[in-house]
């Protein structure tokens, strides 16, 4: 029952536009940010190593606050 009811959602979901059109958006502004960040000056974010483990972080966090707020759109 569960393989039938996860092909059903499956196929309703890739017929639904939107999901794409989030999926794009999602991307572009992740490509947009990360190419933005390796064209500046290491000292504007005060000495600190862009590829660090704390600063990942931080950019993941408000990744994952953008994505929180496009979910109930999705579900909904």
């Amino acid at each position: 029952m569960f393989t039938t009811i996860y092909k059903y959602e499956l196929k309703y979901w890739i017929m639904q536009p939107m999901i794409y059109v989030y999926a794009i958006v999602i991307l572009a502004l992740a490509i947009m940010t990360m190419s933005g960040m390796a064209a500046e000056d290491s000292n504007r974010f005060g000495g600190k190593v862009i590829n660090s483990s704390t600063f990942l972080l931080g950019m993941t966090k408000k990744f994952m606050m953008l994505i929180f707020l496009i979910l109930p759109t999705v579900f909904g």
